[in-house]
């Protein structure tokens, strides 16, 4: 679920405070680091005649995470990104399984005057009986049921997909809370160890 507007204006100004390299060496640096992950968000947002996407509804995604998971370094900061480019990915995958069977099902009609036209030219074989509306409904009731779960080949790619974008959306999570992890128990021995110097001296 996208944060609110103050959220994010809360976040924003959070930002602002943070202490990032002071170095004119330093800030290239850290530039060019976040230029690399910056493509990812120009180069997966779709923008074709056919179909747009919003590049403002990845961004707010993409603070969204932020916020939940907290990110405090630039790794753990990446993998929040590519969880994110997951979930829009399987956004993407729900979208054209939807069009697909959407596509199926606009097709019933048609099927079934395909059928009445073939009645028609086999009709001294099948006899002079009308369909009725009750066995139209029936028909298109069955067909409906199914066509609501593709079947073809273009299914099977859609499963493939899913599949992959899950299991990559799971690596992602762990390599996020590994890092997090490790962050952790380095800030520990760092505050042990300022500990044992004060104690020294």
């Amino acid at each position: 679920m996208p944060i609110s507007e103050k959220q994010l204006k809360a976040n924003r100004e959070n930002a602002k405070k943070s202490t990032g390299p002071k170095t004119s060496q330093g800030i290239e640096s850290l530039t060019n680091h976040n230029s690399v992950h910056g493509l990812y968000t120009d180069k997966l947002i779709l923008d074709s005649v056919h179909l747009k996407e919003d590049k403002i509804e990845f961004e707010l995604l993409l603070e969204s995470l932020r916020y939940e998971l907290d990110p405090q370094t630039l790794s753990q900061d990446y993998m929040v990104q590519k969880i994110a480019i997951c979930y829009w990915r399987s956004r993407r995958v729900i979208a054209a399984e939807t069009a697909h069977i959407n596509y199926q099902l606009n097709a019933i009609d048609d099927d079934w005057r395909y059928k009445q036209m073939l009645n028609g030219i086999v009709k001294d074989t099948i006899g002079e009986r009308n369909v009725t509306e009750i066995e139209k409904d029936e028909y298109v009731a069955n067909r409906v049921g199914m066509s609501s779960i593709p079947k073809d080949d273009f299914s099977k790619v859609i499963l493939r997909y899913e599949l992959r974008l899950d299991r990559q959306l799971s690596r992602a999570y762990r390599l996020f809370h590994k890092l997090k992890e490790t962050e952790l128990a380095q800030t520990s021995r760092r505050e042990k160890r300022r500990k044992q110097e004060l104690l020294d001296s």
